[in-house]
């Protein structure tokens, strides 16, 4: 199995393509044009879609990663997430690069998650975009942490308190 992936549909650019589509190209649509959405890739940013685009992402059972930091230092604009869910896209949450969020902080990514996401946007679902999205994207199985499991390694870390500035 080849895993893919794309930024793609962060900016309202028609440009992004590389040439100038016919009216209603979506880059999205473009993507399910040339059949690069059968391998189901997993597409990162997603900010600037249509109903019809997160549609053809729930079709071809593609993974979104939200990088939510950079979103907004580079005025991408917010993830519309709750049509990502609604449509049962898995999502993850990630950093993009240190150039464009500063560090590689996830404590620091779901902070802003809660900002930006709104009052619906909570700790669980964080947590499960960091965790289970974040493996659904890689293609690597989910792992539950259970009682008598064995795990390589362990890191606890207060991101409720991050994520809502408390300590």
């Amino acid at each position: 199995e080849v895993l893919s992936s794309i930024g793609f549909a962060h900016r309202p650019d028609p440009g992004t393509l590389g040439f100038e589509p016919h009216a209603g190209l979506t880059p999205i649509g473009y993507l399910a044009q040339i059949g690069f959405l059968e391998a189901s890739p997993t597409l990162v940013h997603c900010v600037k879609v249509s109903d019809d685009d997160i549609r053809l992402i729930a079709r071809h059972r593609c993974p979104v990663v939200t990088c939510p930091r950079s979103n907004a230092n580079l005025s991408c604009g917010v993830f519309p997430w709750k049509k990502f869910v609604e449509a049962g896209v898995s999502i993850a949450l990630a950093t993009d690069s240190v150039v464009s969020a500063h560090s590689l902080d996830l404590g620091a990514e779901l902070a802003t998650a809660f900002e930006r996401y709104g009052p619906d946007f909570d700790l669980g679902l964080g947590l499960e975009w960091l965790t289970a999205g974040g493996s659904r994207a890689l293609r690597r199985p989910v792992e539950v942490i259970r009682p008598g499991c064995r795990v390589d390694a362990l890191a606890y870390v207060n991101l409720t308190s991050q994520a809502t500035g408390g300590t």
